[in-house]
């Protein structure tokens, strides 16, 4: 067994290798012993050697894939431990629940963009009125209108501005706490078969 120490990051891209030779393996596996069409002649002069291959692709087969199933299984739950340790978790809960509010700030402040105010679309169309009713030619205009006055969508801006700074520190901590380092034992035929 060897004792291997790495940061949190970096188990979680070990923990994707594993999980990539395993299938690989598994994938070999089933070629290695998937059932084939011969004729006669050639099961008699092939079908001891293909069988004893198949018999042994599955025994060392499985107990390779078994082996890099285990040792994903101990990558995860060491990782699922630091991460509530070390507070992984939580910010990454934090950061999620922050980018959820900026995103639906954000929609509405761009739901207010272009429109003019109220107020403002009010006041231009008193002026046509007043200049078409001398010439006697006033047709009504249409105008993108937003309702939302400009002190809440100045509030909003302001929000998205706090969110954006906080998003970044939450994606900071996160970084930091991934920085830490985490030993995990791992058989030494899994070190050499994931290249760790």
């Amino acid at each position: 067994m060897a004792r291997i120490s790495n940061t949190l990051s970096r188990w979680h891209k070990i923990q994707t290798n594993i999980r990539d030779v395993a299938a690989r393996r598994q994938a070999a596996l089933l070629a290695d012993v998937e059932s084939e069409h011969l004729d006669m002649q050639t099961l008699e002069v092939l079908g001891p050697k293909m069988r004893e291959k198949a018999q042994r692709a599955v025994s060392e087969g499985l107990a390779t894939v078994a082996k890099l199933q285990s040792a994903l299984f101990t990558v995860r739950r060491a990782l699922a431990r630091a991460n509530v340790e070390y507070g992984v978790a939580d910010l990454l809960s934090e950061t999620e629940q922050v980018k959820q509010e900026l995103a639906s700030l954000q929609a509405l402040v761009q739901a207010t963009e272009g429109g003019l105010q109220f107020e403002t679309a009010q006041e231009i169309e008193k002026k046509r009125r007043a200049a078409a009713s001398a010439n006697s030619a006033y047709h009504a205009s249409s105008q993108l209108v937003t309702f939302v006055d400009e002190a809440t969508v100045a509030r909003l801006r302001t929000r998205v501005e706090e969110l954006t700074l906080e998003l970044a520190k939450k994606a900071n901590a996160v970084s930091d706490a991934n920085a830490t380092k985490l030993s995990i034992e791992l058989d030494d035929d899994i070190v050499k078969l994931v290249a760790i």
